[in-house]
């Protein structure tokens, strides 16, 4: 349940980034023409990192963020594509390492980044991916 709650609070900093045209939860089809910025996120595999003695456990999760720019061109899509990532890091880290709206709700830490990706979609657009590592503690229901 927190899981799905910090994955939809973290895609609204997302969508919420200045100039972004399109957001996808996992998607089967690949970016296309005129969706520009595009945002698409990819909630991975979840690990019960330890199990507390009373009713609570601690998780992780890793969400890959992925996302694309079309440049003004070739040799200014590097620097424009790293502007965006400075926007996209900035929105995840919103409120510091701390997921937190109404009390604590999380820790988001960057794990690695991908190389530059380019889209089979023609013109000057790059892509990034981003790895970050969510880590909470969920409440287990009492019987």
């Amino acid at each position: 349940m927190k899981r799905e709650y910090l994955v939809q609070e973290l895609w609204s900093r997302l969508a919420a980034i200045s100039g972004v045209q399109t957001t996808a939860r996992n998607p089967k089809q690949p970016p296309k023409e005129g969706e520009f910025p595009r945002i698409n996120i990819f909630d991975l595999e979840e690990s019960v990192d330890e199990a507390q003695a009373f009713r609570s456990q601690k998780l992780s999760f890793s969400l890959l963020v992925e996302f694309f720019v079309e440049a003004s061109s070739e040799q200014a899509g590097t620097k424009e594509l790293m502007a965006f990532a400075d926007s996209v890091v900035g929105a995840m880290y919103q409120t510091g390492l701390k997921l937190a709206r109404q009390g604590h709700l999380g820790v988001i830490v960057e794990q690695k980044r991908s190389r530059v990706l380019r889209p089979p979609v023609g013109g000057p657009v790059f892509g990034l991916g981003i790895w970050f590592e969510i880590r909470y503690v969920e409440d287990l229901p009492t019987t």
